[in-house]
């Protein structure tokens, strides 16, 4: 997965040990309905963005309450 989000441009997506769970129900249901799982990796990816920009001391922008996050 994280391989395919680094060829199109993205960052990698950590999924942590406490979320490994939903992650592998959300991708065992993909094959029914894959928006959960885009969802969920979406956010993933924003949060590992957040998290990097964290460690190397870069301010984190604050959306715009009028921006939906929804994909």
């Amino acid at each position: 997965m994280n391989t395919a989000l680094i060829q199109d441009g993205y960052l990698l997506a950590v999924i942590p040990p406490v979320l490994r769970h939903e992650y592998i129900e959300l991708l065992e249901k993909a094959h029914r309905d894959d928006k959960p799982f885009v969802q969920f990796i979406a956010e993933r990816v924003i949060e590992s963005q957040k998290e990097i920009m964290r460690l190397l001391h870069i301010p984190i922008p604050k959306l715009d309450s009028g921006m939906d996050m929804q994909l």
